[in-house]
């Protein structure tokens, strides 16, 4: 599915991505401050930006589970792979549990919960397990 906004961005969304425009306010080029915030909760989007944004004191939003992302003037995209078993792992490592008691919780190979791992901390930008609490912690904030 592919949506254009009157700002002229595009977004093109794949399969089973769930996407929510939260606020969006355009009045054409050179007018007030102008606003959108999304949200994407599931799925990938790529999208190539319009003009909100372009101006001081303009507001361009994409939220995900795991990060806000601030993008302006840019071509980007943003995958969101939040199944259930990710989230309860990552649930399960941010609060200090070892691989080990979270494959015996989630009845699930110690591989894969490593796989999670690796995988959440490659998403958000850890380099460590302690940069992961460190990030857990500041969402909470």
């Amino acid at each position: 599915m592919q949506l254009r906004l009157t700002d002229g961005a595009m977004i093109t969304l794949n399969e089973d991505t769930i996407f929510v425009v939260d606020d969006f306010q355009y009045d054409g080029e050179g007018g007030a401050d102008d606003t959108v915030v999304m949200t994407m909760t599931r799925g990938t989007l790529r999208t190539i930006t319009g003009v909100i944004g372009d101006a001081t004191g303009d507001t361009y939003e994409m939220n995900t589970p795991f990060a806000s992302i601030d993008v302006r003037g840019t071509e980007y995209g943003v995958v969101v792979d939040n199944t259930g078993r990710e989230m309860e792992v990552y649930r399960l490592v941010t609060d200090g549990h070892t691989n080990r008691v979270i494959s015996e919780k989630l009845e699930i190979s110690n591989g894969t919960v490593e796989f999670h791992r690796a995988n959440m901390m490659k998403k958000l930008g850890a380099a460590s397990l302690f940069d992961l609490i460190e990030i857990s912690r500041s969402k909470q904030d």
